[in-house]
């Protein structure tokens, strides 16, 4: 696992100050068992433009709900309808999930969890970390499948046409392995229904 500090990318992100102000309301309020994962600081790193959302995973329900609650306090707004496991928030129109389906004692966990090695990353709050392969994956635009998943079929594609239109590519034995895992997906679906 590659660690290092998030202020090493600002320097090449023109679209700085937005992220830096979403970063420090975060921040403002956390606990140390909070930790920022996947696209948003794939998009931090890559110097894109602020889209998307941000994803916050917690070590415990406990921090969980500490942190709903601070966020609530530093003006993030929840919509009333709302799910139990991911608690959407938004901060100046940018929305901030809060992931409650898992919990996580570390920032490694966080970053086997998630599918794209583009999106291995997670920040603390003081020093990012990533796969060891992230980085070069990154800025070659190329899709590799670290983590299948848990999620039904049709997110999964959205997911990658998502990364495709934004000019990533998949190579063949990667779009293979999900395309074969989409169909296992769907085949255990049409029994369970």
């Amino acid at each position: 696992m590659l660690i290092t500090n998030l202020e090493t990318w600002t320097m090449r992100n023109h679209h700085k100050q937005k992220y830096i102000n979403i970063i420090e309301l975060i921040r403002k309020s956390i606990v140390p068992q909070v930790w920022i994962g996947g696209g948003f600081l794939t998009r931090y790193i890559n110097g894109e433009i602020l889209e998307g959302d941000i994803d916050l995973y917690c070590d415990s329900h406990k921090t969980f709900m500490y942190t709903l609650d601070k966020l609530k306090t530093n003006n993030c707004i929840e919509p009333i309808c709302n799910n139990a496991n991911v608690r959407r928030l938004f901060y100046d129109n940018y929305p901030i999930h809060l992931i409650g389906l898992m919990y996580f004692d570390s920032a490694r966990s966080i970053i086997e969890s998630i599918d794209y090695t583009i999106c291995q990353f997670v920040y603390d709050f003081d020093k990012l970390y990533c796969n060891d392969t992230s980085l070069h994956d990154l800025g070659q635009k190329r899709l590799i499948i670290s983590n299948i998943g848990h999620g039904s079929s049709s997110s999964k594609v959205k997911r990658l046409l998502k990364y495709v239109r934004r000019g990533f590519t998949i190579d063949s034995n990667n779009l293979s392995y999900l395309l074969e895992n989409l169909s296992c997906s769907s085949n255990s679906n049409e029994y369970t229904n």
